[in-house]
């Protein structure tokens, strides 16, 4: 084969991956190494205490993002189960634990913590969420 027919051949064969790696990303089959917003949700919301103490410095990256948590924590307000996230994220507290305060099954409290965290990362990390989505 000459040249220029494998050359054809190739870029044929890596346009075809592409678009298989898009469709099984689109599936939920194939993710990329970079965290997902509800990982990401998370992993703040585990530091949000700590971040809070150190004050950092008006209008920083760390400054927006604990403005942008208090909101989203704002938004929670209203909800039976919005006292979750503080006795999970900061006081540490366990799911049974949890569950004998509200007075409910620990299943139920493990499902309104991810309720709460996908609601969270709809506003922390809405750019993410839209990648996620459709890429």
């Amino acid at each position: 084969m000459n040249d220029e027919i494998m050359n054809m051949i190739k870029e044929a064969a890596k346009e075809t991956a592409g678009e298989m790696v898009l469709k099984l990303k689109k599936a939920g089959l194939l993710k990329d190494d970079e965290k997902s917003a509800f990982k990401k949700t998370e992993e703040l919301l585990k530091t949000y205490s700590d971040l809070k103490v150190i004050n950092p410095e008006p209008e920083s990256a760390t400054d927006t993002m604990l403005k942008k948590v208090d909101e989203a924590l704002q938004a929670l307000e209203g909800d039976e189960y919005c006292g979750l996230i503080q006795m999970i994220y900061v006081e540490g507290m366990t799911r049974e634990e949890c569950a004998e305060f509200y007075g409910v099954e620990p299943i139920t409290i493990t499902r309104n913590k991810k309720r709460l965290v996908e609601k969270m990362k709809n506003i922390l990390f809405a750019d993410d969420v839209i990648k996620e989505l459709f890429l």
